[in-house]
């Protein structure tokens, strides 16, 4: 086995921070750099901070960013590859005990793999914020935030588990995806697919886990934080673009859904882009 990464000494240790049965460490890589084939002793979640890698799992390389979560579990061979920039990411060890514990209610973590969805650089903002913090609480925020995340993922596989949703639910989702910023209600959608409401209702809620309109809210929600990350639209703007009826009720839903204002999630991202980072090596 490959032995695991360790920091390169530069005028002080990594912070590492342990919460719960995870151990969080920064790691930065430089561009140009190449970590040939190997694994790690332990189950480990990574979170990208800053930049863009490749990562070969299987043979099959992906383009990991600021929107991709990595599992992967202890003893999975995988390479990267840092051709483009930099990158910095925060990597989530999780200690034997706690994979035990999250083993009795999820296989998630379980097998590698790569997930790509706007909820992820919300959740990644805030680990890192406490992550820097380090307060007295820092540590149960923490642990309370990677479960959420853990969750999240396990909802995100069993979405694309193998039981094929009726086609008219297909078509249905698919609608929601095409109008979720315009005023859409239940009879509507239902009437589209040729399905009564409730039926619909029912369906929907048992294959996705949520309401008709948790659902479009979460993907208004999504595609206003990727506005708020990828462009320079005042809040206003994104306000209108998302289906929002102004910026003070899309400021409200956004703060009561992601714990910050759309103005915080912004600043955070910024200063997370800006801060200096150290320089690790393998062994």
């Amino acid at each position: 086995m490959t032995p695991r990464l360790i920091p390169l000494s530069d005028g002080g240790a990594s912070q590492t921070l342990s919460a719960g049965g995870f151990i969080l460490t920064e790691t930065v890589r430089s561009r140009g750099q190449v970590l040939s084939r190997h694994c790690h002793e332990h189950t480990n979640i990574a979170l990208v901070l800053r930049g863009v890698f490749l990562e070969t799992v299987n043979e099959r390389p992906c383009e990991i960013d600021f929107y991709s979560l990595i599992l992967r579990p202890g003893g999975e061979p995988h390479a990267n590859r840092y051709e483009k920039t930099d990158a910095c990411c925060l990597i989530i060890e999780v200690q034997p005990q706690r994979l035990e514990m999250i083993r009795e209610v999820s296989s998630v973590l379980d097998s590698a793999a790569h997930i790509r969805k706007s909820w992820v650089p919300i959740l990644t903002s805030k680990v890192y914020r406490e992550f820097r913090t380090s307060d007295s609480v820092s540590s149960l925020v923490i642990e309370s935030l990677l479960l959420d995340l853990l969750s999240r993922a396990a909802r995100y596989e069993l979405a694309g588990d193998s039981t094929p949703s009726p086609r008219w639910l297909r078509q249905a989702r698919s609608m929601i995806h095409e109008e979720f910023a315009r005023p859409l209600s239940l009879s509507c959608i239902a009437d589209s697919v040729g399905i009564h409401p409730a039926h619909l209702a029912r369906t929907f809620r048992r294959r996705y886990r949520c309401t008709v309109g948790e659902y479009v809210r979460r993907l208004r929600l999504d595609r206003a934080a990727t506005e708020l990350l990828e462009s320079d639209k005042t809040l206003a703007e994104i306000a209108l673009d998302c289906g929002f009826y102004d910026q003070s009720h899309f400021t409200h839903a956004f703060k009561l859904h992601h714990g910050m204002t759309p103005f915080d999630f912004r600043s955070t991202r910024n200063e997370g882009s800006t801060k200096k980072r150290r320089v690790y090596k393998t062994n």
